[in-house]
């Protein structure tokens, strides 16, 4: 049997596609993640992934142990999927990395980021960049890093 480490699934363009495809398709994937032991690299960029896909994702980070590096940039993900991702990182302990650059996530998903970041010992690299985060949720991540 394969056991991937790494696994990079990105779109080549931005072409605009039903998001419920690529929900439907991060749902299975997820769902592979929580009993996958061997992969530690997932890259999901620019799929067109929201708030269902990301909810699915924090579900399966959850359980998972093995991924350290999980890239969701250029997705869309709003507050739903953020608040989830936040959950999910209060009982990760292998996830090292973590970019949610240019998706939609606003104060409440960065409060749950924030208030998972207290918790947290694993995570070391998140990046937010390009989200709709104004001083609130900035302030609530600014406490986590007390």
């Amino acid at each position: 049997m394969v056991q991937l480490s790494s696994l990079r699934l990105a779109m080549k363009s931005h072409a605009k596609t039903a998001c419920t495809a690529f929900d439907q398709a991060t749902a299975l994937l997820a769902n592979n993640l929580k009993v996958n032991n061997s992969l530690t690299e997932l890259y999901l960029s620019s799929n067109q992934i929201s708030d269902s896909g990301g909810e699915a994702l924090g579900e399966a980070l959850k359980v998972n142990n093995s991924l350290t590096q999980l890239d969701l940039r250029w997705n869309q993900i709003f507050n739903r999927g953020g608040e989830a991702l936040g959950e999910a990182l209060k009982v990760n302990n292998s996830l090292t990395q973590l970019d949610l650059r240019w998706n939609q996530i606003s104060d409440s998903g960065g409060e749950a980021l924030g208030e998972a970041l207290k918790v947290n010992n694993s995570l070391t690299q998140l990046d937010l960049s390009r989200n709709q985060i104004s001083n609130r949720g900035g302030e609530a991540l600014g406490e986590a890093l007390k």
